[in-house]
């Protein structure tokens, strides 16, 4: 079914508010949907965390992404901390379950005002579900960190001393230059 240029399609979830942007699951575009008042609001796209969300349609048709849970990992990979490895499989199913939503969900289209017929209308969906595929350790390798740590300490040293010593000698020699060119005029 075709709809006007102007159509308006209205997604509403009952009785929970979920995450939307135009950009979600995109891969050239660039978004946060945790943090929708962030710092970087003005560079990147958030996500609005809403019980309805609408979209202009183009040609009578339009895709709408949300997101159910924010607390789960979009690129399938995330990490918790725990004491062992055991309550970290605990942790993790439990975040999992609890993550787990069923929804119904209302689609309408409106034009001018008015609710469009649903003849002819085809809705499609799509969803990703999250299960845990494997649990590994993080392990800190202590050389590395040795030179992590080391190249911030000389790298820190060189920005908060080095540099403005330069400056500061620099300057003194300027000026004892300029107190020799006087004395030499002077004389």
């Amino acid at each position: 079914m075709m709809h006007p240029p102007d159509s308006t399609l209205i997604v509403e979830a009952e009785g929970t508010n979920w995450s939307h942007s135009p950009n979600l699951g995109l891969t050239d575009q660039s978004y946060v949907c945790n943090e929708p008042s962030s710092d970087y609001s003005e560079i990147l796209d958030t996500c609005e965390y809403s019980r309805t969300h609408t979209m202009d349609l183009v040609n009578g048709s339009g895709t709408l992404r949300g997101r159910v849970s924010l607390e789960l990992p979009i690129k399938g990979r995330g990490y918790l901390e725990s004491e062992n490895i055991e309550s970290a499989q605990e942790e993790a199913d439990l975040l999992i379950s609890t993550a787990e939503k069923t929804i119904t969900w209302k689609v309408k289209v409106v034009s001018d005002g008015e609710i469009s017929s649903s003849d002819g209308m085809l809705v499609e969906s799509e969803f990703s579900s999250h299960e845990l595929i494997s649990l590994s350790k993080f392990t800190i390798n202590p050389v590395q960190e040795t030179v992590y740590s080391f190249s911030a300490l000389v790298g820190c040293f060189f920005l908060v001393l080095v540099i403005p010593l330069m400056i500061f000698f620099s300057a003194r020699y300027r000026e004892s230059l300029n107190e020799r060119k006087r004395a030499l005029v002077d004389d």
